[in-house]
């Protein structure tokens, strides 16, 4: 019973905070600074989500959260620029693509336990940044500035703040509801036993290799998918921005 009224009196605080964020750019219509701190407040909210799966629940200590980040902002720009594809494919194609590279990356790296997981994740990001920031076709240390298109929804591009306001507030609910599914679901359950244990796991027959990978996958491509969203947001994209160890720091 006494759970119950917690858990009535925290869902009561988090919808009056949702109603207060939903409410509060009308009375902000003419501050764009505070909204673009908003809006980069639920970007890293959305991140740190991100990285909450496969460092808080599985365990997993890792620093390319960015790198995949910069995966799903070059694909959509880069799709948008040559072949004028809405970032809404481009969002798609960046999260495929980045839980493609996850996938082969952690099958590899996934093995190793501690600090030392976490140094192969820094050098496959600084390895990344490095190929970006002399590969011509994607701009190399330039970067790209995305085309200007009519605003719409369709493109993402609004001349105001208030609607990449609400779109990021969007990423970030969606994305914690999301971790929090995925906390009461099973699979939660076997990362915070990976996290505790391992080897325990490992012997109580949960497929450690397969949940750590699963975990990292997914954190990918919620990376990509906010990177397409802040490469809209920005409109102007590069290694130094993007691949900026700094960012996965600031969501741990």
């Amino acid at each position: 019973m006494k759970n119950g009224m917690n858990f009535f009196k925290k869902g009561k605080w988090l919808f009056l905070i949702l109603i207060a964020l939903v409410i509060l750019p009308n009375f902000l219509k003419d501050e764009p600074y505070i909204l673009h701190v908003f809006i980069m407040t639920f970007v890293y909210l959305s991140l740190a989500q991100a990285w909450n799966l496969i460092g808080g629940y599985a365990g997993q200590i890792s620093f390319a959260n960015h790198a995949f980040f910069a995966i799903g902002a070059y694909t959509s720009t880069m799709l948008l620029i040559h072949l004028n594809l809405t970032p809404w494919i481009g969002l798609f194609a960046g999260v495929v693509i980045a839980m493609c590279i996850a996938y082969l990356l952690g099958s590899q790296l996934l093995h190793l336990k501690g600090h030392y997981f976490a140094v192969a994740t820094i050098a496959f990001a600084e390895i990344l940044k490095l190929i970006f920031l002399s590969w011509k076709g994607v701009g190399a240390a330039y970067g790209l500035s995305l085309p200007l298109k009519m605003p719409s929804f369709y493109y993402l591009m609004w001349t105001s703040k208030l609607p990449y306001y609400y779109l990021f507030l969007i990423v970030a609910i969606t994305s914690t509801i999301l971790i929090y599914t995925i906390d009461r679901s099973k699979g939660g359950m076997y990362f915070r036993s990976i996290k505790q244990d391992e080897d325990g796991a490992e012997h109580r027959g949960i497929d450690t290799s397969y949940y750590k990978l699963l975990a990292f996958m997914i954190s990918a491509g919620i990376c990509a998918m906010i990177g397409t969203f802040y490469a809209q947001y920005i409109l102007y994209i590069c290694p130094r921005s993007c691949i900026d160890i700094m960012m996965s720091t600031k969501c741990i």
